[in-house]
């Protein structure tokens, strides 16, 4: 209010005797006293400047914001009179301006912009910039002169700083260091995996079997050259990696006559794997081969695998997956694929 000048001292009056007339204070002195409150009242002009709050103060009503005018977004923004403001535009902010130090302010952001990050000028949870959304409301302390720091920050869908909405079937990750995100959950058959640092949505590994292929046969082959025949065991697979290896695992049904001995190969097309001379000093020997051979093809394509022989030394025929007295022989193949 404006300054209030008494127009009359009544303590006098204090040491006058009862029933003294001049004991008495007129209804028109009264009027003027009043009178003179009521223009200091009328007159008072708002302070100008901001004024300091000293000692222990205890409120009890409620304390109301003033709301400032609406702040459009540049690189440093100015807020005027107040300490609530709406923040509109998509401009990133780097800066505040000044409003005296130990000043709080609430903005509440009316789009999408970036907060930047700055170790003294605009400190940000986790030391990390801020994309806003529509609704967020972050609070700021100026702790220095133009230096602030955000302690409060409150999305409008109440997820943090980092992840602005939770997708479905998604998992929350967060290290301490960095904003709040989301791993969603990839390809088909994927597991959260880590590098010692961080997690991540990836194709399962360490020696998983990711795939399994077959192939048969029954039908019997004679081989009596020295040069390779194809035995008719054979099966494809395509890698879903160039880490994975295949392992191979052969069964082949094999017949000796007269002795023969025959020499086995595995190949993945034409590119021999596995050699193998077995033997065969016994006449109408019958046998399987089994044979493990683990392949690093380093490829995505479809490979084809496939055994082939060949008489080695001796004379007679061998007789693949040999057919007769009421037999029938099988040889089987099988192909593994192994994550890395």
């Amino acid at each position: 209010m404006g300054d209030y000048t008494q127009a009359n001292d009544y303590s006098a009056k204090d040491g006058l005797p009862a029933g003294n007339a001049n004991k008495k204070i007129l209804g028109a002195d009264l009027d003027t006293e009043l009178d003179r409150i009521s223009t200091a009242i009328a007159t008072k002009a708002e302070n100008a400047t901001d004024e300091t709050i000293s000692g222990t103060w205890t409120f009890s009503k409620n304390i109301v914001l003033t709301k400032g005018d609406d702040i459009s977004s540049a690189s440093s923004i100015t807020l005027g009179d107040g300490t609530y403001f709406d923040i509109t535009g998509t401009t990133t902010i780097t800066g505040i301006a000044s409003k005296g130090i130990g000043s709080r302010v609430v903005l509440h952001f009316d789009g999408a912009l970036i907060l930047t990050h700055h170790a003294t000028d605009l400190i940000l949870p986790s030391a990390a910039n801020i994309t806003t959304v529509a609704g967020d409301i972050a609070e700021f302390y100026e702790y220095a002169s133009a230096d602030w720091r955000c302690i409060s920050y409150t999305r409008a869908g109440g997820l943090g700083t980092g992840a602005k909405s939770l997708t479905a079937n998604s998992v929350l990750l967060g290290n301490g260091t960095s904003d709040v995100q989301l791993i969603a959950p990839g390809s088909s058959g994927n597991v959260l995996t880590s590098d010692g640092s961080t997690w991540a949505s990836a194709a399962a590994g360490g020696g998983k079997v990711l795939q399994i292929v077959t192939g048969t046969t029954d039908t019997q082959v004679d081989v009596n050259s020295t040069s390779f025949s194809d035995t008719g065991l054979t099966a494809a697979i395509t890698p879903s990696a160039t880490s994975s290896k295949v392992l191979v695992m052969v069964s082949q049904a094999v017949s000796h006559n007269s002795r023969s001995t025959g020499q086995l190969k595995i190949l993945r097309a034409s590119t021999s794997i596995f050699n193998h001379i077995d033997i065969g000093d016994n006449d109408n020997q019958r046998s399987y081969h089994f044979i493990p051979v683990l392949d690093s093809p380093s490829s995505t394509s479809a490979l084809t695998y496939k055994t082939q022989m060949a008489r080695h030394d001796q004379t007679g025929t061998i007789n693949i997956q040999r057919n007769d007295d009421g037999e029938t022989a099988k040889s089987t193949i099988l192909l593994v694929e192994i994550g890395a």
